[in-house]
C-alpha cells in the first residue's frame, strides 16, 4: 500500500470517527445533568403539585433533564420510582400489548404519562395475588421534578425543549445593565393570558430589577431565590400602588393578583402589600 492509498483509507474512518461523535453530541444535546437542591425532593408522575409522588431525592442527588414545563422539568424516572403494570399484560418479561403504567398495585392508582409499549421488556420486581407486577424503571419512562429545587447550568437549560428557561437574573450594576431579564414581553395590559383566572398569591424572595427597555412592560421586578451569588426568578411583578424600588435588594413577600401569561414560564403578580422580612 502506498503513502496515498494508506492516506485514503485512515481519512476516511477518522471521517467517520467525528461524524459519530457530532452525532452523540447533537444527541446528548436535548439533555442535561442537573443537581438536588433541597433536603428532600418529590419527584412525580406528571408536572405539579397535584400529582402522585413516585419517589424522593436528596440534596445533591443527580437528575437527567430532558425539557420543562411552567416550572416543572422532566426528568428520566430515577432507578428507586414506583412503577407498577397489570400481569394481564405482560407475558415472559415482555409487554404483550401496549398499557398503563401506574404508581401502585391498582387502577385507582395514578398513570404515568408514558405508556408501556408493546414489546417492552421488564424487570419484574414483585407482584401481588391480585394480578399487579412491580417492575423496575426501563430506558425512556420520565418523571416530574419543581425546577425550583434543581440546579441547572443556565445556558445548556436554554436547549432545552419546551418553554425557554429563565437565565440567571443579577442584580442591576450602577449603569443600569442588568443581564437576563425577561426580553421583548408586552406591558401586562396587553398580554395574552392563559384561561386561568386571577387569584391571591403570595411569594417570598429577594426583589431585583428587570430592564426596562426590553419591553418589559410594567412589570419592573422580580421576585428572586438566590444561588450562588446569581438570582433566580420566582414570578414577576408590578404593582400601580406603590413604588417597587423602595424594596430592591431586599427580602420581601408579595402579596396580590397572580396571572399566568402565555409562554412564561413564571406568574406576574400585581402587588398590593409587600412585607419587608430583612
Amino acid at each position: 500500500m502506498n503513502r496515498y492509498d494508506w492516506y485514503i483509507k485512515h481519512m476516511k474512518n477518522i471521517i467517520l470517527i467525528i461524524s459519530l461523535f457530532s452525532a452523540f453530541t447533537v444527541f446528548c444535546a436535548d439533555q442535561i445533568a442537573g443537581t438536588v437542591k433541597a433536603n428532600v425532593l418529590n419527584v412525580r408522575v406528571k408536572s405539579g403539585e397535584k400529582h402522585a409522588v413516585v419517589a424522593q431525592l436528596s440534596r445533591n442527588d443527580k437528575v437527567t433533564v430532558l425539557s420543562f414545563e411552567k416550572g416543572w422539568y422532566e426528568v428520566m424516572a430515577p432507578q428507586k420510582s414506583s412503577v407498577w403494570i397489570s400481569s394481564a399484560f405482560v407475558k415472559d418479561g415482555v409487554v404483550s400489548k401496549k398499557a398503563y403504567l401506574r404508581t401502585g398495585p391498582s387502577v385507582a392508582c395514578a398513570p404515568y404519562a408514558k405508556l408501556a409499549e408493546q414489546g417492552t421488556k421488564v424487570e419484574v420486581l414483585d407482584t401481588t395475588q391480585e394480578g399487579w407486577m412491580r417492575i423496575a424503571v426501563f430506558e425512556g419512562l420520565t418523571a416530574w421534578v419543581n425546577a425550583d429545587f434543581v440546579e441547572v447550568d443556565p445556558v445548556q437549560a436554554g436547549t432545552l425543549k419546551g418553554e425557554k428557561q429563565d437565565d440567571a437574573v443579577p442584580p442591576e450594576d450602577k449603569e443600569g445593565n442588568e443581564k437576563g431579564a425577561e426580553k421583548k414581553n408586552p406591558e401586562p395590559g396587553k398580554m395574552s393570558f392563559t384561561g386561568i383566572g386571577p387569584k391571591a398569591a403570595s411569594y417570598e424572595g429577594v426583589l431585583v430589577p428587570v430592564q426596562q427597555d426590553m419591553g418589559t412592560g410594567l412589570v419592573t421586578h422580580a421576585v428572586a431565590s438566590r444561588t450562588e451569588g446569581q438570582y433566580f426568578p420566582i414570578c414577576y411583578v408590578y404593582s400601580r400602588k406603590m413604588n417597587m424600588k423602595l424594596w430592591e435588594d431586599k427580602k420581601i413577600q408579595v402579596t396580590g393578583q397572580e396571572r399566568w401569561v402565555r409562554d412564561w414560564h413564571k406568574p406576574v403578580v400585581e402587588v398590593d402589600i409587600v412585607n419587608a422580612l430583612w
